[in-house]
């Protein structure tokens, strides 16, 4: 007989399918959203698939991973290939945190775990909602399954999808690197671990391993991972370094809020009075006990990889707590915080709950996408029409240097979507100039020609002296004006271009 909510039947019967199918939804949320509302990629996925584009690989920003991954999206099926990726990355990444918790918690308060898991997502997306982290976060929850499988199951038929989930981790940049030392961590020091390494399974992902090391070690001599002097950046900036690594911490914190709510409000705390015949009514979760060793696993393969992140978002690299395994594993803690018998109460306020976690956080983005034109004075990156810029500028530039642009440059907030909507599919010059860009853009700038790009917010529009600095023989053109792409009470998108002639032979 079915008589408790829907949701609940769903973690009792199938609750991967439930978890997954939330997962699908989060992330189809944040495809459809960009797909009807942004006339514009945000400004740090739009630089980063140019990066992707110009082959600067490096190990922070999810690797050769999600480099690759976002570059074969982009070039082959367009931008919305590449919002979709994303979501099935948070597809896969919400069914293995149902595995994952599943091994802790049983079948149903595993779904429930994983519900959690996906709540903290949805708060946490509008952060940093296209981190590249978010595309290594699959190959990362899937080293601590396979890992879990092998220490705390001491199942040693789990060595070789370990060396693959590892190897696959080692391309996933700094995030994939630490889960992979966390790993290795807990197979060296634990009993557990030191018996796998005495089985005869060792053979087989021993010479799997090698295949990844070699591709690896080739890739890291290529792109050497940047290792950037303590203090450097906060010294720069005139501030502390550790105020990234604050904000890292403080955003995972705020986003574990809800979901240590949605916990709270399904136990009894704060409820009154319902007598026997209420507590009867309360439908039920149950468990066995947790392993006794699962406390110290993932303290370890929570705490490393998130340490890790602090600690380079200290030393001035970009990082975000979305590709390490943390925000799944504090979901199973909150849970089996509820104990064996866990029953959910307030069941009718859970629902609605859950799904304004999930949900409330993209309306926001879309409603002050469109109104904050109708209220301000400055337009968002998002709202930039970077396609009625790009489309009459392509064509312009490619009349003047009697081919396509191969690079875009200038100020970096119109030069990116530019690039990125333009037919020509040029690449990036950094806004410093070509002391800071790759070989690959100074010789299509060298030998295809470049185009500049800049705000006009003078009389004259004349480029700015600093882009006359390193360019001295740009050719200034006539300005190219646009509305945006909700107008609203904006003033029309005014941009100054230039054309820089090719100073090699093609």
């Amino acid at each position: 007989m079915l008589w408790s909510a829907l949701w609940i039947e769903a973690l009792r019967a199938r609750p991967g399918l439930a978890v997954r199918t939330a997962g699908g939804a989060l992330g189809l949320l944040w495809v459809v959203l960009p797909l009807l509302v942004f006339a514009s990629p945000p400004l740090e996925l739009t630089q980063y698939l140019l990066a992707a584009r110009a082959g600067r690989v490096a190990a922070d920003a999810g690797g050769p991973l999600a480099a690759g991954l976002s570059w074969l999206a982009l070039d082959g099926l367009g931008l919305w290939a590449v919002y979709a990726l994303f979501a099935l990355a948070m597809l896969a990444s919400a069914g293995l945190a149902y595995r994952l918790a599943s091994r802790f918690l049983g079948r149903a308060m595993g779904g429930a775990a994983a519900l959690v898991f996906v709540a903290v997502e949805g708060i946490g997306l509008p952060l940093d909602p296209y981190a590249p982290d978010r595309l290594a976060l699959p190959a990362v929850l899937w080293v601590v399954l396979e890992s879990w499988r092998l220490i705390g199951e001491r199942k040693s038929h789990a060595w070789p999808a370990l060396a693959a989930a590892g190897g696959i981790a080692l391309f996933a940049g700094w995030s994939g690197w630490a889960v992979v030392l966390a790993a290795a961590l807990l197979i060296a020091l634990t009993p557990a671990g030191r018996a796998a390494l005495r089985t005869r399974d060792i053979v087989q992902p021993v010479a799997m391993g090698l295949t990844f090391l070699i591709p690896f070690a080739l890739w890291t001599v290529r792109f050497p991972p940047p290792l950037p002097a303590l203090g450097t950046a906060g010294a720069a900036a005139g501030g502390s370094s550790m105020v990234p690594a604050a904000t890292l911490l403080a955003g995972l914190v705020l986003a574990s809020v809800p979901g240590a709510l949605l916990v709270l409000i399904s136990s009894r705390a704060g409820e009154r009075g319902g007598g026997d015949r209420a507590r009867e009514d309360v439908p039920t979760l149950a468990r066995g006990p947790m392993p006794d060793f699962a406390p110290v696993f993932m303290a370890v393969m929570g705490i490393v990889p998130l340490l890790a992140a602090l600690a380079l978002a200290a030393l001035g690299e970009r990082q975000t707590v979305w590709g390490t395994p943390a925000p799944a594993l504090l979901a199973v803690l909150l849970v089996a915080g509820r104990g064996q018998m866990a029953g959910i109460h307030r069941r009718r306020a859970m629902a609605p709950l859950w799904l304004a976690c999930v949900a409330a956080p993209a309306v926001v983005t879309a409603l002050v996408t469109l109104g904050a034109p109708q209220v301000g004075r400055r337009g968002q990156a998002v709202n930039f029409p970077a396609r009625a810029v790009a489309g009459p500028l392509t064509e312009a530039a490619t009349r003047r240097l009697g081919h396509p642009p191969g690079a875009i440059g200038g100020v970096t907030a119109l030069a990116a979507p530019i690039a990125l909507a333009s037919s020509a599919r040029p690449v990036l010059m950094p806004q410093a100039g070509p002391a800071q860009a790759s070989a690959t853009v100074n010789h299509l700038a060298a030998h295809e020609g470049m185009v500049l790009v800049w705000p006009v917010l003078s009389a004259n529009g004349g480029p700015p002296y600093g882009l006359r600095e390193l360019w001295p023989d740009l050719q200034p053109q006539a300005p190219i004006v646009v509305p945006w792409a909700i107008a609203g009470r904006l003033d029309p998108v005014r941009v100054g271009w230039a054309v820089v002639p090719p100073r090699a032979p093609k």
